[in-house]
């Protein structure tokens, strides 16, 4: 059932210098270094063959694949091109709860990552013929933290000119940081703010100014406009029980309107999630915004077969988190 995961045409890049899985339960077990290896070499090389031709054997490559949350119902083909994830800092200005940023506070070291080692994955995969169709940087900690990550981006740009790619940021940020990144290569900035004033925003977002957040944003649209960016936004609004109500919604419809900014909706399966039926949520917003899920598109529809749903928009988020143990 399983045709591949991210792992067999994708790279993730800790702030280490480490290759890791991208996947939940793999962020610890790193598999490379780009520091010591040729990262053109090591896509080919014995473990990621070990990763694709097991999926192609229909069979999953280790026992740690069990619990894994990025595994595909679809193929993936590495001559198609890859992905690459990308964790500038492991460190964050907030604590929301549950993230390994948070979790992890007490006992681990803060690390950049090095400009010298980028550079060096990149060059050596552009000297691979290697084609890149997406980067995103996210990771487990704030990417706006690192000083160079204009910088990694038009590097980025520059190796890859019709490369995808994102920043996830939590947009907590002087104005005045918006100006860097505004004009500097990135094809989609995703702004993750969870609500519609402090109260609804700080329930997840520990640490975090829900004003401070939409001023950021706001001078973001404005040095956009000013530098004629091609760069588009997108307000992440993650749907937890405190901050799913009809009014919340329209409100932050109301407000990413006025912003001039994309909203979408994101169901979660983290504590604290929406329960409210996505049928219902979809009555509040319409047309005007979308609702999005990290979950595969084959076990989505797999669902809705097998519970006798027309579309995605009737599936209680309550059971999602129930489907990827179900597809087993």
């Amino acid at each position: 059932m399983f045709k591949a995961c991210r792992m067999c045409a994708g790279l993730f890049l800790k702030s280490s210098g480490k290759l890791a899985c991208e996947c939940n339960a793999g962020y610890h077990s790193e598999i490379g270094d780009v520091n010591t290896q040729n990262v053109g070499e090591f896509l080919y090389g014995p473990l990621l063959r070990h990763i694709r031709t097991s999926f192609a054997a229909n069979r999953e490559p280790f026992t740690i694949c069990a619990g894994c949350f990025v595994r595909l119902t679809r193929e993936l083909h590495i001559e198609q091109g890859i992905d690459i994830h990308v964790e500038p800092v492991n460190y964050c200005q907030l604590s929301c709860p549950c993230c390994t940023s948070t979790l992890e506070k007490a006992s681990k070291i803060n690390q950049a990552l090095s400009l010298a080692t980028f550079s060096k994955m990149f060059t050596e995969l552009s000297a691979s013929k290697i084609k890149i169709n997406d980067v995103i940087f996210v990771g487990y900690g704030e990417p706006l933290l690192h000083p160079d990550l204009p910088t990694m981006i038009r590097h980025v740009r520059d190796f890859n000119p019709s490369c995808y790619i994102v920043i996830d940021t939590n947009a907590n940020f002087p104005p005045a940081k918006a100006e860097s990144i505004a004009n500097c290569g990135a094809s989609l900035i995703k702004l993750s703010i969870d609500g519609v004033d402090q109260a609804s925003y700080g329930a997840y977002r520990s640490g975090g100014n829900f004003e401070k957040a939409i001023k950021f944003a706001q001078a973001l649209v404005g040095f956009i406009q000013q530098s004629k960016s091609t760069t588009k936004l997108l307000w992440k609004y993650i749907l937890f029980s405190h901050n799913d109500s009809d009014e919340q919604i329209r409100l932050a419809l109301q407000k990413s309107a006025e912003l001039g900014i994309e909203i979408a909706f994101d169901v979660t399966c983290s504590p604290n999630y929406s329960q409210r039926p996505l049928s219902e949520i979809v009555k509040v917003i319409g047309s005007k915004a979308k609702i999005t899920c990290t979950l595969d598109e084959g076990i989505m529809q797999w669902y809705l077969k097998k519970n006798n749903l027309k579309n995605v928009f009737d599936i209680d988020p309550c059971l999602i988190q129930y489907a990827l143990k179900e597809k087993k």
